[in-house]
């Protein structure tokens, strides 16, 4: 007798509490329902689910969105009715396996050459301020914008050759600017070696925020010592990383 959006409560909550999702991949997930399955499914109950509505719903979403989209937006409310399934509010899921076509819309090309990434990355050292620069640098190792954003004096070391020894440990988003105190899932904790050019990157990342706590007095605890903070000691917004990355983009008409 349930809806769809009261499972979707139960299910968020669920994943929310139990750890398997942080606060941040909540919004993301919820995001998606909302834009996409709520207005359609949300008031209906979970036992009068109908395969062709959905498969007419599918092809329609077709219509507006790339099918890497659409397939996304797929798994997401299979994953709800998954669930249902195995806590028994379900007696089985009728709209799996459902056949997700072409999409009218084509895929974004994201791929950029080796010698587009360098003249990117050249244009980016002009033009971004040093400590986005250096951020940004850290990147190029495979962080993510938050693991960047997450960094600690803590997490640094260095190995026999006087690189630094990154350990990925605490991420910051939009949404969790104090750090969540963990990473997207356990697996993502992990150990990463910088280059000769990251290394000293780093150091001056620790250096300059070691200098703008020593002029204004402060002491912060360790586990929340993050190396990304401004003149006035605040910590940066993750969010000024896509300002920086947008107007390198514009300048040099490469996006990244």
């Amino acid at each position: 007798q349930l809806t769809v959006d009261q499972y979707w409560e139960i299910f968020s909550a669920k994943r929310l509490s139990t750890g398997r999702w942080h606060e941040s991949s909540y919004y993301l997930y919820d995001s998606m329902y909302r834009n996409h399955i709520k207005d359609e499914f949300g008031f209906v109950k979970l036992k009068n689910l109908d395969r062709n509505g959905y498969e007419v719903f599918i092809a329609e979403k077709l219509k507006k969105h790339t099918r890497h989209t659409v397939h996304t937006i797929n798994s997401s409310f299979m994953a709800i009715l998954n669930d249902a399934v195995k806590n028994g509010n379900l007696a089985g899921n009728r709209l799996k396996g459902v056949y997700i076509g072409e999409s009218a819309i084509p895929a974004n090309n994201k791929k950029i050459t080796l010698e587009q990434f360098k003249e990117w990355m050249d244009k980016a050292n002009e033009i971004m301020p040093k400590k986005f620069y250096a951020l940004t640098y850290m990147t190029i190792f495979g962080l993510r914008r938050g693991e960047v954003f997450g960094l600690r004096p803590m997490d640094v070391t260095k190995n026999e050759h006087g690189r630094a020894v990154l350990k990925l440990k605490d991420s910051r988003s939009n949404r969790t600017l104090n750090g969540k105190g963990g990473l997207k899932t356990k697996d993502s904790e992990r150990y990463v070696c910088l280059d000769d050019v990251g290394t000293d990157y780093i150091d001056y990342l620790i250096d300059e925020a070691d200098r703008i706590k020593r002029s204004l007095g402060i002491i912060k605890e360790q586990k929340k010592d993050y190396l990304s903070i401004n003149e006035k000691g605040l910590l940066i917004n993750p969010n000024q990383m896509n300002k920086h990355f947008g107007l390198v983009s514009e300048a040099i008409g490469i996006h990244v």
